[in-house]
């Protein structure tokens, strides 16, 4: 379960993810701020997975927050919310350390999808310019690490019981991830998840 602090000014946009957060079972919403310095208190008392942060918060913004973060060497990982989409907004949030930038009319699932990207060590951006990863041209940023895992296995040919002995798990609990990544991607059937695996480069990516 990935470890959540969520810092937002606006009341009722805190209140409605905190309590979408909340029923997701993917993650624990550990704190809740509505200001710059009660963000970084809550960080450094819960030292969470991930911080959301809204851009433009009262006081210290989220990238002052998130530059702080970084100088100190904290390990909590940053997506900052924005109302402005453009790659501006983008690039001076992950100067400053961001991990993830998404903007405030996403849906949850995009908030969702960001938080366990970035919880798994790799950089996010929703907006019109992407971060530069290779995954997030194909739609590859949607998936946690275990799906890419399990989407590599299903590109390599392997079944899922071969692919829930590599990697500890239940061929059903393998058949429940694929069908939420076929969900995410779109995908009908299983010869077209694995055309995707191919076509997308990612076998050979997370093979080197």
């Amino acid at each position: 379960m990935i470890s959540v602090v969520l810092a937002d000014d606006h009341d009722i946009y805190r209140y409605g993810l905190s309590m979408l957060l909340h029923d997701d079972e993917r993650f624990s919403l550990v704190g809740e701020a509505k200001d710059g310095d009660e963000a970084l208190a809550l960080i450094h008392l819960h030292k969470p997975d991930v911080v959301v942060l809204d851009l433009s918060k009262s006081g210290l913004s989220g990238i002052e927050i998130t530059a702080q973060l970084n100088a100190e060497k904290v390990a909590t990982s940053s997506i900052i919310l924005t109302m402005v989409n453009d790659a501006n907004s983008a690039k001076r949030s992950l100067d400053a350390g961001a991990k993830g930038v998404v903007h405030k009319e996403s849906t949850y699932a995009d908030i969702a999808n960001a938080i366990e990207f970035v919880s798994s060590g790799r950089i996010y951006s929703g907006m019109d310019q992407k971060a530069g990863d290779m995954y997030e041209h194909h739609g590859l940023d949607l998936l946690s690490k275990r799906e890419l895992d399990i989407l590599k296995c299903v590109g390599m040919g392997m079944t899922s019981k071969q692919v829930g002995d590599k990697l500890c798990i239940s061929p059903r609990t393998v058949d429940t991830h694929r069908m939420r990544i076929m969900q995410k991607l779109d995908i009908h059937n299983g010869p077209g998840l694995t055309k995707f695996a191919l076509e997308s480069g990612l076998v050979s990516a997370l093979t080197r």
